[in-house]
């Protein structure tokens, strides 16, 4: 799930696919509660976050209201993976990445389903079939490999 949110939001970071990204909007908005340091942050991957399916807005109090999620992200801790994505964008902005593989990164790390984590028979298929549309479906955007191949004589052999 972490390669297909990665690839997804670069297309529309990098790529500039026409039109909008799905958008699930929040039956109600979730108020961001941010430090000065963290506030700045946001602001400067804001326009990013909106652009790949989030709908952030900035208040005139000073505040940050979230009304919409991507798509493809699973709701109920918006809150919390907004604050994880946030963390992870400061961290690797000391990195020489560009802002849209930062956010990009940031993420699909935090927004994605995670081990442990139930699907049923038609979410995990279509969650494989969704991998083997993607340009690298082998590995994680992190470099870890996303699914090993044993050869059948392998498997034969332990048993």
């Amino acid at each position: 799930h972490q390669r297909i949110l990665y690839e997804n939001a670069l297309n529309f970071l990098v790529n500039t696919i026409q039109g909008a990204p799905s958008s699930q909007t929040l039956l109600f908005p979730v108020e961001l509660k941010l430090s000065s340091g963290e506030y700045s942050s946001l602001l400067e991957a804001l326009p990013y976050l909106n652009k790949i399916g989030f709908n952030l807005t900035k208040k005139e109090s000073g505040g940050i209201t979230l009304e919409a999620i991507p798509g493809d992200m699973l709701w109920g801790n918006e809150a919390e993976v907004i604050n994880k994505i946030l963390n992870s964008f400061i961290s690797f902005g000391k990195k020489e990445l560009s802002k849209e593989i930062t956010v990009a990164l940031c993420f699909s790390m935090h927004a994605c389903i995670k081990h442990g984590d139930s699907l049923n028979d038609n979410e995990m298929i279509e969650i494989v079939n969704r991998l083997f549309g993607t340009e690298k479906p082998f590995v994680c955007p992190n470099g870890k490999p996303a699914i090993i191949q044993i050869p059948t004589n392998e498997i034969i052999s332990r048993f």
